[in-house]
């Protein structure tokens, strides 16, 4: 069985004449899977596409329990 593990995604989007910094921990198998959900829901809250998401960075966060 696979582990879930939590990733910290973070990135850059430009809107008009400001710039967004956002942050998201996302819950997923692999690295992709996680990108995947960070490109889905900030695209549907900040109505931006995805080649509008810039310097994206992907950290793997370590949960101690």
């Amino acid at each position: 069985m696979s582990e879930v593990k939590t990733f910290r995604v973070s990135g850059w989007v430009s809107r008009g004449f400001r710039t967004l910094q956002l942050f998201k921990k996302v819950r997923a198998l692999t690295v992709e899977e996680a990108l995947e959900k960070f490109y889905s829901d900030v695209g549907s809250n900040h109505r931006v596409k995805r080649s509008q998401i810039k310097n994206v960075r992907v950290e793997e966060v370590r949960e101690e329990a």
